[in-house]
């Protein structure tokens, strides 16, 4: 289902079929605002349903590297030059830490232990996340990242908004309450109760996938241990 699709579906709950009161820009950022409200709420379960892989190649001494745009937060790395496959990897801030610059494999018996930090680049225009390493290899070495990934908002009517059906439900009834919200009339508290009823089942039904028991109230997570 498109971005157009689903702002159709909601200008029927509306009351709404044109542009009038709500525009078709006003619904949009309310159709990402339940967006942005699903994928938070499941990732508070901690699950690996948005998890995406990128090679990082490290060229020689190269001791920092752009993650992909649409990086959340790191789930993990693993070396996959041979030869540095059992490198481990250890978070540390490395913002004023002393680097140090090319691990010599002629004077050690195992890769090491490597630091590594991950930071936003608040100077850069699209505040870009990177990965610093240290120490740093002066053959190179290549990075497998495993990453939780976001979810960018939908702003052409052709964009594909990839949920499953019972999400797409979710997202429908919360725009339609954040625009009924509004006004000027509508019952915009039936939608507030449904869009919570939805989003407690599709919680619900994750949870039941994991080993520890929750608990679900209005709409949000809360851990039970």
């Amino acid at each position: 289902m498109n971005l157009s699709q689903i702002r159709t579906r909601i200008r029927y709950r509306i009351g709404e079929d044109t542009e009038g009161f709500w525009s078709d820009v006003e619904l949009n950022s309310y159709i990402n605002d339940a967006k942005d409200d699903l994928f938070n709420a499941i990732m508070t379960l901690k699950k690996d349903i948005f998890i995406k892989t990128a090679t990082l190649s490290f060229s020689a001494n190269e001791k920092t590297k752009a993650l992909p745009s649409d990086f959340s937060r790191l789930k993990s790395l693993r070396a996959t030059t041979s030869g540095y496959e059992s490198t481990t990897f250890s978070p540390k801030d490395l913002s004023t830490f002393e680097f140090i610059v090319g691990w010599d494999p002629l004077n050690s018996s195992a890769p090491p232990d490597v630091l590594f930090d991950v930071f936003q680049n608040m100077d850069d225009t699209n505040k870009a996340f990177h990965l610093t390493i240290s120490p740093t290899f002066p053959g190179g070495i290549a990075i497998e990242a495993k990453y939780h990934s976001f979810l960018p908002d939908y702003a052409s009517d052709s964009d594909e908004v990839l949920f499953l059906n019972p999400h797409m439900g979710y997202i429908i009834d919360k725009a339609t309450y954040y625009a009924l919200s509004k006004g000027p009339s509508g019952d915009y508290e039936n939608y507030a109760r449904s869009s919570e009823a939805r989003l407690n089942r599709i919680l619900g039904n994750l949870g039941r996938l994991n080993a520890g028991g929750h608990e679900f109230v209005e709409g949000f997570l809360e851990d039970s241990f």
